[in-house]
């Protein structure tokens, strides 16, 4: 199968995951209630969701600009504001944060010409965050005694030790990425080259702690806010649980929608709340509600970064290419190993 076709097929059986999910909440809906509570809503809390979630956008793009200075290149705020938008963008037809991430780290690349030190930021940013969601994880699951029982609180605290163990590890002692390095350099060579120049760079932030733990702050901020953000949306759609239920709910749904399964968790998000919440008597209309309203939220911001694509060219990786020809350019980089981005353009 050529590799175009597999690409087509996988982003195919990601829509029909999500459709297949959707379909199968609304087979559990009564979309009478579920329209009645939409017209219900209280637009100050869904306003305070969508405040919430740009603060979190907000600390996303510190994080970036403050772990792209810690690899010495320096790129203007308001620029790395309209490219993480541009990337939300993508990411609303792709699978977890896929497209952000790509098109973050294709625009840095090609603006500061520096491939392995983007590389490693996105790498470093990952880390970080898996890290703060897997920490946030485990802080809340005491709030969720009424949602599972002991036994499975206790296995998945257990199991959230492992991610916490890893990524603090990594964290704090980046000369480990070489070692990483060292071992896919013996098992594909094609790679070897461009992992060890970006393992090498991740390892410059082994000196810069304070610079990692101000960044790890960041990430409590962007995904500490995500959860908030539900808390806002839940008294939106007149949900009345406690708010550290709907916090301890929260870093396993955006675990959840971070497994590339979906187009954008579609269906995964919906279908998480209502799991939990049907546990505590929440009607399926409201728990899958409260979970759109965080969704579109979200999108108004990517709407937002599909507008500043088209009229702020400082967002985009080069000037005077359309959308489509970024896109093939920045999927074929990829594929191509990072090569430096005069080779690709």
């Amino acid at each position: 199968m050529k590799p175009e076709v597999k690409r087509y097929l996988r982003w195919f059986i990601r829509v029909g995951v999500s459709a297949g999910l959707i379909f199968l909440l609304l087979m559990h809906v009564d979309m009478n209630k579920l329209v009645e509570s939409f017209f219900n809503l209280n637009p100050g809390w869904f306003l305070l969701a969508l405040l919430i979630k740009g603060a979190g956008i907000c600390a996303g793009v510190v994080r970036w600009r403050l772990l792209l200075r810690g690899q010495d290149l320096e790129l203007p705020l308001s620029n790395l504001g309209g490219a993480y938008l541009v990337g939300r963008f993508f990411g609303s037809f792709l699978p977890s944060t896929i497209g952000l991430d790509a098109y973050r780290t294709y625009y840095a690349a090609v603006r500061t010409r520096e491939v392995a030190q983007t590389v490693a930021v996105t790498v470093v940013e990952k880390v970080i965050g898996l890290l703060a969601l897997s920490t946030l994880a485990l802080v809340a699951l005491p709030f969720g005694l009424r949602l599972l029982n002991e036994k499975a609180l206790w296995m998945l605290g257990v199991v959230l030790c492992a991610p916490i163990a890893v990524a603090a590890l990594l964290l704090f002692y980046p000369g480990l990425f070489v070692k990483i390095a060292n071992l896919f350099h013996r098992l594909q060579k094609r790679w070897s080259e461009g992992i060890a120049k970006w393992s090498e760079a991740v390892g410059r932030f082994g000196a810069q702690r304070g610079r990692l733990l101000l960044a790890l702050l960041l990430g409590f901020v962007v995904h500490g806010g995500t959860s908030a953000m539900y808390i806002a949306t839940a008294r939106a759609v007149g949900v009345t649980v406690p708010a550290t239920e709907i916090l301890f709910i929260g870093p396993l749904m955006i675990a959840a929608t971070l497994v590339p399964i979906s187009i954008a968790g579609i269906g995964v998000r919906e279908g998480t709340y209502v799991f939990f919440l049907a546990s505590v008597g929440v009607p399926t209309e409201q728990a899958a509600l409260l979970a759109f309203l965080g969704y579109l939220a979200g999108e108004i911001y990517s709407l937002l970064g599909g507008a500043v694509w088209a009229i702020t060219p400082a967002a985009r990786p080069e000037e005077g290419h359309g959308l489509v020809e970024v896109i093939k350019r920045a999927a074929a980089w990829v594929r191509g190993g990072g090569k430096q981005p005069e080779e690709e353009i």
